[in-house]
């Protein structure tokens, strides 16, 4: 599946195995959006004189080639995205994306995959593709799962160099599966796979199988995490046989851990380096039990995986150290990544959720390591990122005018060139 990594670098993966050197939060330095975007007021306030509806606009991102689309899947009840082009004065809002047969509670846009200039959205009962033609989106293609098995779209959606990947929950146990799809000579995606761990039977994160996914052009990564505290998650990957069949290639693990850590909640790969966030992870020195102010210093992981002798091994373990200024949970629970920059999101250990804050951290990473970079404080909570090059979309659909205005949701656009 992989090629061998040199003995140098073998060697430096193995030495990396360690948390990464602690980092205080106060040294970083801080960037904020360049600009924000926010759904039109025809999608949110229904009405001049009564609140805001809850959009959602956010939960889902995807950022790339001058385009950024924006999922608000509880807009006017049944969901869209909307489409941003990039100008030379910033972004501007130049499109919506709707589903042909929009239903009520469909909740279309909840994830969201650009790539090779189609734009592929989720809802709960199919997947989108779209097409833009003479400068319209038009929808080329709606892909079902298939009738017998009274399955649910929209856990995650992936597509790459012609290979498309759709997590569904299916009935009547909500179970997890990947349905895989390839392009033939007219374009459009046929069902090829419908993929499932090899240890399904026994898996204690088979239900989640397929809530994330990441993929190169050569396998997929499925996320099947959990949050039971004696059942840790894992992440799958899987690639094409010498017939061209879909199969499992390997199942990553998190080593050593004892308790659930919602390992697999988050997955990237980019340049064949695997990064699996927990953020279910116990903190430094926590205990398990209710929590306590104690148990919320430092909470979640992220791994990185790097191609070994045939299989991808655990290269480095990273966990910011909390300091004075700042505490953190939930660190691993949305990932970004792309080139040499990494983004990983953590979310201000508060309660009442309504005055928690989620922020974003920043890497450089190297072969086997990353390298801090950058902390970014944005929106209230459940972020969702998307990178290309320097640029980072920061998806908030519970922003600040949740607080007084109804949970529009909001996305905010961040060059990390920017970083000095």
């Amino acid at each position: 599946m992989s090629t061998p990594m040199p003995r140098a670098l073998a060697a430096a993966a193995a030495i990396a195995l360690a948390s990464l050197a602690p980092t205080v939060l106060a040294d970083l330095p801080r960037q904020v959006a360049v600009q924000t975007l926010a759904p039109r007021n025809s999608e949110c306030c229904y009405l001049p004189a009564a609140p805001p509806q809850p959009t959602n606009f956010g939960a889902a991102v995807a950022i790339r080639d001058g385009f950024a689309f924006v999922g608000m899947p509880f807009a006017l009840t049944t969901g869209r995205v909307a489409v941003f082009t990039q100008t030379t004065s910033g972004w501007v809002r130049t499109g919506t994306l709707t589903a042909s047969d929009k239903t009520s509670g469909d909740e279309f846009g909840r994830d969201i995959s650009f790539r090779d200039g189609l734009a592929i959205v989720v809802s709960n009962r199919a997947a989108y593709v779209f097409k833009r033609v003479n400068g319209v989106w038009r929808q080329a293609q709606r892909i079902v799962p298939p009738a017998a098995d009274n399955a649910l779209y929209g856990r995650a959606v992936k597509h790459e160099a012609g290979v498309l990947a759709v997590g569904a929950s299916v009935a009547p146990d909500s179970h997890g599966v990947v349905y895989i799809y390839q392009q033939d000579a007219t374009g459009k995606f046929i069902q090829r796979a419908r993929v499932q761990p090899s240890d399904s039977a026994s898996s204690n994160a088979f239900n989640a199988f397929g809530t994330a996914l990441s993929m190169n052009n050569r396998i997929i990564v499925v996320g099947a995490p959990t949050q039971e505290r004696t059942r840790p998650g894992a992440a799958y990957i899987f690639g094409r046989n010498s017939g061209g069949q879909w199969v499992q290639r390997q199942k990553l693990i998190a080593a050593g851990v004892q308790v659930a850590d919602g390992f697999g909640t988050a997955v990237a790969i980019d340049r064949d380096m695997i990064l699996v966030g927990a953020p279910f992870t116990a903190p430094e020195g926590g205990e398990l039990g209710p929590p306590t102010t104690d148990d919320h210093i430092a909470a979640g992981m992220l791994y990185g995986f790097v191609p070994g002798t045939g299989r991808y091994v655990e290269a480095f373990r990273s966990r910011p150290t909390p300091d004075e200024l700042l505490a953190y949970d939930g660190y691993g629970k949305s990932i970004a990544m792309f080139g040499e920059r990494v983004v990983i999101s953590a979310a201000e250990p508060a309660i009442p959720m309504q005055t928690q804050r989620d922020f974003v951290f920043a890497y450089t990473r190297t072969a086997t390591a990353l390298t801090p970079l950058a902390f970014i404080s944005i929106g209230l909570y459940d972020v969702d990122l998307s990178m290309s090059n320097n640029l980072l979309l920061i998806g908030s659909p519970f922003d600040d005018a949740c607080r007084v205005e109804g949970c529009i949701g909001a996305a905010h656009i961040v060059n990390l060139s920017l970083v000095q």
